[in-house]
């Protein structure tokens, strides 16, 4: 092999061995940070050793400073120190001297498809199968206007994938190697050892898993032949196809993700990118409700026992006790859609013909219904971010009424001035077992503060549903009622959709998906539901320009 090569593999170990290094250290891992020094010792001795010709005096003597400075940082020890050495003095020269032996070798600098496919081969009859497939497509020239492969700054590949109005690149343009290991580091789970990564991408975050435990099975689940080939040329997976927990599977369709989803041994992963580039809609819309379902419970989880924490200590009154009050009468609610605002005379007026009528609005369009000296009978809101706070912040207190999610933000419950009344939701442990112990209804929150008001408004008996402002859309490319937030302007990453008038209009997978969660929903209400808007349709409910007084 070419020196050039091995000192380019060299420089790419150190790199990312003083970058785990320093993730561990800020961490106060200071046993693995040990076994990471000694990983870069080795490293080192293999760069002077063997590539110390194809490197000046100066970067030789700095390197070696460098090491020492490591070393003495590390007998103190003083491992801020040590961790501000690699990151501030070490890292850039490393960068540095990566880049310009990148610059003298030839792209792409490896291929690895040769040894891939045989270890596929070797991996059993799933495996012969992707191999015979692979063969007998042609990857030698892939399209380059379609897939990009690009060399990042340790000089492991990137991949960009360009489409009609953009691109999308699967990995990090500095050290996709760290991105896995960031991947693999976020969503490994104890007590949890098959996981399922739909997406492959050039494969960093599932090698990365795979080398986390090596009790853990990873099956990869990859739409596009394609990608696979690009991976199989680019990164070295022969060490991980060879064993039994490690496979790859092509999978136009995405089929085998039903099984896997019911496994109850089985985490279900997402690489981000790779849904992002998907062009089947269809497959694309279900893995982005799965991704958000996912994503929030995973980012949020701290946020959420910290609320739970002191929300139950408010000692509040439980929505269930609402019940006498709301059954057997209807229920309107405004949603923060662009319907609120244009269907707010249409609600006035069918309340005062229908004064039994309780109306819920969601927190944030509270401060703008008072604005128009229209009070709700309910605020609602169920967000965990603290920002929430500011739909409620400096308010006069009214005749309306909290409910909150025992979740939502507590900085936002605290804001609020009235009386307050806690509900409590269903997949979420310490929520579950509260209700349990207190023999109080749980609630289905479908992921949004819209969704979560449908099911309470249904749970607790009213005769018929209105809603507005639940446009699931962009009329006119606005994004909300009263002003709240702007227009869009960039369309590109929106989905186009027929409103109730047959019409284009503009929306989101995860609009989408909240209309699939109300339309299942809906399906055993067995009320009346009516929904006002200039947006999507909604099955299950009647979906009305205007309200028509006469049948209601």
């Amino acid at each position: 092999m070419n020196t050039l090569y091995t000192l380019m593999d060299t420089l790419r170990s150190i790199i990312h061995t003083s970058e785990t290094a320093i993730t561990d250290i800020r961490k106060q891992h200071f046993w693995k940070t040990a076994f990471h020094i000694k990983e870069l010792i080795f490293y080192f001795t293999q760069l002077f050793n063997n590539c110390s010709t194809l490197l000046n005096q100066q970067s030789i003597s700095l390197l070696n400073s460098y090491l020492g400075k490591m070393l003495d940082a590390q007998n103190i020890p003083d491992y801020v120190l040590l961790g501000d050495i690699l990151d501030l003095e070490l890292l850039p020269c490393l960068y540095e001297l990566q880049a310009s032996v990148l610059a003298e070798l030839e792209f792409p600098y490896e291929n690895y498809f040769s040894q891939n496919t045989q270890a596929l081969k070797q991996s059993g009859k799933a495996g012969e199968q992707l191999c015979r497939l692979l063969e007998t497509h042609d990857f030698s020239n892939p399209d380059k206007t379609v897939y990009q492969p690009e060399p990042s700054g340790i000089g492991a590949f990137t991949l960009k994938k360009n489409f009609s109005g953009g691109s999308i690149y699967f990995h990090s343009n500095k050290n996709p190697w760290m991105e896995g290991y960031h991947f693999a580091e976020s969503y490994a789970e104890e007590g949890i050892f098959h996981y399922a990564i739909i997406g492959l991408g050039l494969g960093y975050h599932a090698l990365f898993m795979f080398l986390k435990d090596r009790r853990y099975r990873i099956t990869v689940l990859e739409p596009d032949l394609n990608i696979i080939g690009l991976a199989m040329q680019m990164v070295d997976f022969s060490y991980a196809l060879t064993e039994e927990r490690f496979q790859i599977i092509y999978s136009p369709s995405l089929s085998e993700l039903d099984s896997l989803v019911k496994e109850s041994d089985c985490k279900v992963l997402i690489h981000y990118p790779t849904m992002q580039s998907m062009e089947n809609h269809a497959v694309k819309n279900v893995l982005t409700e799965y991704f958000l379902q996912m994503s929030s419970v995973e980012e949020q989880l701290q946020s959420l026992s910290e609320n739970f924490y002191y929300n139950i200590r408010r000692n509040d009154l439980p929505a269930d006790s609402l019940k006498s009050r709301i059954s057997g009468k209807p229920v309107v609610y405004l949603g923060g859609g662009p319907g609120s605002e244009t269907h707010l005379p249409e609600i006035i007026k069918y309340k005062e013909l229908h004064p039994d009528t309780i109306t819920i609005c969601a927190g944030k369009i509270y401060r703008m219904l008072l604005s128009q000296n229209f009070v709700p009978d309910y605020v609602i809101i169920t967000d965990a971010k603290p920002s929430l706070a500011w739909q409620l912040r400096d308010l006069p207190q009214t005749a309306a009424e909290l409910l909150y999610l025992s979740t939502a933000s507590n900085s936002a419950v605290d804001t609020f001035c009235g009386k307050k009344y806690i509900f409590f939701q269903k997949d979420f442990a310490e929520s579950e077992d509260f209700a349990k112990e207190h023999s109080l209804l749980l609630f289905e929150t479908g992921g949004s503060v819209s969704t979560a008001a449908i099911d309470f408004a249904l749970r607790m008996g009213c005769s018929t549903l209105i809603t507005t402002g639940l446009d699931l859309a962009y009329p006119e490319k606005k994004s909300h009622a009263f002003g709240i937030s702007g227009n869009i302007s960039d369309t590109h990453h929106y989905i186009s959709e027929k409103d109730i008038h047959g019409n284009k209009i503009l929306t989101t997978a995860t609009f989408l998906s909240y209309r699939k969660w109300i339309e299942k929903r809906l399906i055993k209400s067995g009320i009346e539901c009516i929904n006002l808007t200039d947006g999507l349709a909604i099955k299950g409910m009647k979906n009305l320009e205007h309200l028509d007084y006469s049948s209601i």
